[in-house]
């Protein structure tokens, strides 16, 4: 590669968190768990390479907030401080959509995911970015081929599923980071997540399960005030409302379950949400076609 690989830096360390007695018990229970401490160390365990925007990756060649948080979130499931209804991470066959660089969801395989599909809608190149970090993690030994595979696919939300993602179905755990900036790319996610929902069930037992939906969403309230979107409030930017009303309509259910204020002027929030389909007759929206 033109670039070389770089060690991800820490996250910034959140005050509220460091200083408060949950970080205390994170501490003891992930090593109870034999899982990292924090999303910050089981990054600091990782290798990498995050170019930036040059050379054709855009926006998914660089490492955003809100993969940070949601691998703090990983953590905590892992370690089991979140219950998330009853999801376990270890064995789980997990999908990323718009990995980029692929870190969520290598982070999900070093914390011992047994399948985890990385796709994106992106450059060829940036496939290719995800593939070699996945690789350059099981040589690192941060991910175990014995027990975790991975895989890595180009997919454009609201296309057709590509069979590299439905041979691999039906998934545990559907994961996103940074997925939600963008409102012209809400209707296609929400679509995404619809017919990934679909492929779930159990082959040998024929039990119909839904698999968990973990996004994160990185409050861009400055970017949403000059594109003439308003404020939702201090720290927080009308995109997410927009997502959630957007999903809502079509049959999906949208909770905030986390929210990570990483500076104090709480200009750079991030929100942890959990997606799950809403009973069907409640539904007003059908997808056209």
């Amino acid at each position: 590669s033109a670039f070389a690989a770089v060690r991800v830096a820490p996250a910034p360390v959140r005050r509220h968190v460091c200083s408060s007695p949950r970080a205390n018990v994170r501490r003891v229970a992930a090593s109870a768990a034999s899982v990292p401490a924090s999303g910050a160390e089981l990054l600091s365990r990782m290798d990498i390479e995050s170019p930036g925007w040059s050379s054709g990756y855009g926006t998914g060649g660089k490492i955003w907030s809100s993969s940070r948080v949601l691998c703090d979130f990983l953590v905590d499931i892992a370690a089991g401080l979140e219950d998330c209804g009853g999801f376990e991470l270890r064995g789980a066959r997990v999908v990323e959509l718009g990995s980029g660089t692929g870190v969520v969801g290598i982070a999900c395989a070093a914390l011992g995911a047994g399948q985890v599909v990385l796709t994106d809608g992106g450059s060829k190149s940036l496939l290719k970015l995800a593939e070699e970090n996945a690789a350059r993690n099981v040589r690192a030994k941060t991910i175990d081929p014995d027990t975790t595979t991975m895989r890595v696919c180009g997919y454009k939300w609201g296309s057709r599923l590509p069979e590299k993602m439905t041979k691999n179905a039906p998934f545990d755990l559907i994961i996103g980071s940074d997925c939600t900036y963008a409102v012209g790319g809400h209707g296609g996610l929400c679509d995404a997540i619809l017919d990934l929902t679909k492929c779930a069930g159990d082959a040998d037992t024929n039990e119909k399960r839904e698999p968990t939906v973990i996004l994160a969403h990185q409050h861009r309230t400055l970017a949403a005030a000059l594109a003439g979107r308003g404020s939702s409030g201090w720290g927080r930017d009308p995109n997410l409302e927009m997502f959630i009303e957007t999903a809502n309509k079509r049959g999906l259910r949208v909770e905030e379950i986390r929210l990570v204020k990483l500076a104090w002027h709480g200009l750079r929030n991030v929100s942890v949400l959990h997606v799950a389909r809403r009973a069907a007759e409640t539904i007003s929206w059908e997808r056209p076609g």
